[in-house]
């Protein structure tokens, strides 16, 4: 059994990305000589990854890390008790899955950089184990965001990393993988989601990922607006096919959708709601750049910034205003006050074996409100007549 560890490495068709450039070769060049963005979540994210590779590389438990800060993109996170018992979840799941093997036929990689056939596209995977006696291999990713779902089935991201994987296996043993199951480790939504390709369904899927992977890297791509690729793509403002498609589809598709709304399957409906997290997409980039470009001293014809609303704050921390409340007769429990809590905050201050054992009797779950959500959420639909059953 062997445990390697590298270090991440800019790659210009990032696996991370490949839901971009995948669907739009001409992203890759559209988004060339644009930096990368990061915020708190990616840094949060990243530590969490951090965390789970060093307690998997040096056999620890996370938890010895507890209290510590750690600074990723110059963004300081906290390791808590929360992070602690997810990445003591995701190394458990790890773990399943060679428990039943004998340590001698599994190999193992932590934190892996991976390579294919095309230079430009490598990638640093989370977790890999290949078993020798049934050449299979599994790749997990860790996803601590809690924003989007993310699925198993036909990921490409995790499709590059067994792709080059694969390639490894075939080099030291002369044998391509006969199947290839594919992890989303996703705690803080509870999705854990997975998918099984034999040899003759990865295969194909790979080989499509090359070809669109060669195209990406020619001069001129051609570019597709879609609601995938264009949404983390950072040149969607500027984009002359993604602007086109969103004005389509808010001056087209909606009006009608508004007009026929009524018919059986609500079908116009349904075309018009597949278009609109595209669209605030689109308006939230064209915020962005708009404020951007004010703010270098540009201008926007018709436009301009201004103060937004202020604050007022005390001249000093709280803990320096005690001797001055003091020189004025004014104690501080006249002017402060303490409140609990909430059942989130406790639980993430605890850990949740933790408050479960000591409030999980002083809370209850309350039901949330109807959201929409696409058909194959694999959440139990909401039935209107339900509530209307809880008033008999």
């Amino acid at each position: 059994m062997s445990i390697e560890e590298a270090v991440p490495e800019h790659s210009l068709l990032s696996p991370s990305g490949s839901s971009t450039w995948l669907r739009c070769a001409g992203s890759i060049e559209a988004q060339q000589d644009m930096p990368n963005t990061s915020s708190i979540f990616a840094a949060e994210g990243s530590v969490a990854h951090e965390l789970a590779s060093w307690a998997l590389i040096n056999s620890d438990d996370p938890c010895a890390r507890l209290d510590e800060v750690w600074v990723h993109d110059s963004f300081e996170v906290e390791i808590d008790m929360e992070m602690v018992e997810y990445v003591r979840g995701y190394i458990k799941y790890c773990k399943l899955l060679t428990h039943n093997y004998d340590p001698e036929d599994v190999a193992l990689a932590v934190e892996k950089r991976v390579f294919t056939t095309i230079d430009e596209c490598h990638g640093t995977a989370d977790y890999m184990a290949y078993i020798y006696s049934v050449k299979t291999l599994h790749v997990v990713d860790l996803k601590y965001g809690k924003g989007v779902t993310v699925r198993a089935a036909n990921n490409t991201q995790l499709l590059i990393y067994g792709w080059g994987a694969a390639l490894q296996a075939l080099k030291f043993t002369g044998f391509m993988p006969e199947s290839m199951t594919l992890h989303i480790y996703q705690p803080r939504l509870g999705n854990y989601d997975t998918v099984t390709y034999t040899r003759a369904e990865f295969e194909p899927l790979i080989a499509e990922i090359e070809r669109r992977a060669l195209l990406a890297l020619q001069p001129n791509a051609p570019r597709n607006a879609g609601e995938k690729q264009c949404q983390w793509c950072r040149a969607k403002v500027e984009c002359p096919e993604f602007n086109n498609h969103v004005n389509s589809t808010i001056y087209e598709e909606f009006p009608i959708a508004v007009i026929e709304a009524d018919n059986a399957l609500g079908t116009d409906l349904a075309n018009a709601l597949s278009k609109v997290d595209m669209a605030k997409a689109w308006i939230k980039a064209v915020e962005a750049a708009a404020f951007e470009r004010l703010e270098s001293g540009r201008e926007v014809d018709g436009y301009k910034l201004v103060r937004g609303r202020g604050s007022r704050q005390w001249v000093c921390p709280a803990e320096d205003l005690k001797p001055l409340l003091r020189e004025r007769k004014l104690l501080v429990r006249e002017i402060t006050k303490v409140e609990m809590l909430s059942v989130a905050q406790l639980e993430k201050k605890f850990g949740k074996k933790k408050f479960a054992e000591k409030f999980g009797d002083l809370v209850i779950n309350k039901e949330g409100k109807p959201a929409l959500a696409i058909e194959t959420d694999k959440r139990v639909e909401y039935q209107p007549s339900d509530q209307f059953e809880k008033l008999n």
